[in-house]
């Protein structure tokens, strides 16, 4: 077993891991939530006011809106859209809710498709001014933290890599024996033929 190769396969191993679990991650889908409150409105008697609520587009969230009223009022839900071919924009389609009898509150929820605008469309039919203020909040898929594609897929290809090359290294380090790259043998060389020395055999001098 070698020690450093598998301490360098170990690290190289780990931080791939941790690179392609990073990645991963930033492809769960998770949650948010935005609250927004309309500014109050003051409407006076015999008029009618509309009150702006925006909202995150999508088509798979959950969105609930909240009204109340200093006196009863008549109060509608309406979807906003652009309008066409001016510019602005404009309600969209009939109401999505309507509360008659005039209350002092309402409260309107759904699930799926959240457009990017909403008003609350209020008429005082009364005698004196009423005090409307709205609240909305919704819950949506957020993808907002998802890295580009190029990015994403050249982030998971390093990671990849040094997963890889970590792993081998481990597996090199764990199953080769040690000393198997010990140091060469010290190479012999013949001795330089003299044929004044006595202890060399003079009858085979070497082939030059």
């Amino acid at each position: 077993m070698r020690v450093g190769l598998v301490a360098v396969g170990t690290a190289f191993a780990i931080v791939g891991a941790g690179v392609i679990a990073s990645m991963v991650l930033t492809v769960v889908p998770s949650t948010a939530t935005r609250i927004g409150d309309a500014s109050a409105e003051q409407v006076d008697p015999s008029t009618a006011a509309l009150m702006l609520l925006p909202a995150v587009p999508t088509g798979d969230g959950s969105a609930e809106m909240v009204w109340s009223a200093s006196a009863p009022t008549e109060v509608w839900w309406y979807e906003e859209a652009p309008c066409t071919p001016q510019p602005g924009w404009c309600i969209e389609g009939g109401p999505l809710a309507n509360w008659s009898g005039a209350p002092t509150t309402g409260e309107f929820a759904w699930q799926g498709s959240v457009a990017s605008l909403y008003c609350l469309y209020v008429e005082d039919s009364g005698d004196h001014a009423v005090n409307v203020s709205a609240s909305f909040a919704e819950s949506y898929p957020s993808a907002s933290h998802l890295l580009p594609l190029v990015p994403f897929v050249w982030t998971m290809v390093g990671g990849s890599l040094l997963l890889g090359v970590g792993g081998m290294a481990t597996y090199l380090g764990l199953f080769l024996p040690g000393g198997v790259y010990g140091a060469p043998a010290a190479a012999t060389l013949d001795p330089i033929w003299n044929p004044d020395d006595p202890t060399q055999d003079d009858r085979f001098p070497p082939v030059p």
